[in-house]
């Protein structure tokens, strides 16, 4: 069994863990090659927390300045 906390420590919330590991997961079952080596054959949502804890995978958070601003367009 794989401590939370571990991943949290890669993460820093519940929600980005979530995010990222569902969506690795998706792109695992959809065929994407595993970044990890196991012995034998796992789940795409275990191979993806697998890749999380030895830092395969990079992502980040994005920060208020990276969402596109309110402003009107002009005409």
């Amino acid at each position: 069994m794989i401590p939370i906390d571990k991943l949290l420590e890669k993460t820093g919330d519940r929600y980005t863990l979530t995010t990222v590991v569902a969506k690795r997961a998706k792109q695992i079952s959809e065929g994407t090659t595993p970044l990890v080596a196991l012995e034998k054959p796992h789940k795409p949502i275990f191979i993806a927390i697998q890749e999380v804890i030895e830092d395969r995978i990079d992502f980040y958070e994005p920060q208020e300045n990276d969402l596109p601003s309110e402003q009107p367009l002009e005409e």
